[in-house]
């Protein structure tokens, strides 16, 4: 059996959002849509860098990791246009790696929307004692901040 909850964030100009996808899960994001009031043409790009999640027993190898981020490029997942192309559909799915997503171009915050789908457990397995579904919910999941070492809600 699958179980899917809601993913919704809204995307600021200028202001990179990075989440990591709880473990037993995929995050798919299926949606952009521009926030009302994009002016006409206003051309926006949405990007998304993904880079492996660092466990703790891997922080001593930070250093590492930090020579492999320049292989984890930005790459540009949809292109809106104000009042001409203001949603687009998307197929992407991020699974035990962070993700962070730019939007670069104008002034216009981007709505992504998908759902978090919970792996296939073993029929007499049930979610784990302390997975609660509330969780996967609010801002928690997007850190705004580049300097935040978690990089969103860290999972145990």
């Amino acid at each position: 059996m699958s179980y899917l909850f809601f993913f919704g964030y809204e995307a600021l100009p200028g202001t990179p959002g990075k989440t990591i996808p709880p473990e037993g899960t995929v995050l798919h994001i299926s949606q952009a849509t521009l926030a009302p009031g994009a002016k006409e043409g206003e051309l926006i790009r949405i990007y998304a860098q993904t880079a492996d999640a660092l466990d703790d027993d891997e922080e001593e190898n930070k250093e590492e990791n930090e020579e492999d981020e320049e292989e984890n490029k930005k790459f540009c997942i949809a292109t809106l246009v104000g009042q001409k192309q203001e949603t687009i559909s998307l197929d992407l799915n991020f699974q035990g790696e962070s993700v962070t997503f730019y939007v670069e171009g104008g002034n216009t915050a981007v709505h992504l929307t998908g759902y978090y789908n919970v792996l296939d457990m073993d029929d007499d397995e049930d979610f784990p004692e302390d997975f609660d579904e509330d969780d996967l919910e609010g801002e928690e999941f997007m850190a705004g901040d580049e300097d935040d070492e978690e990089g969103g809600v860290q999972f145990e």
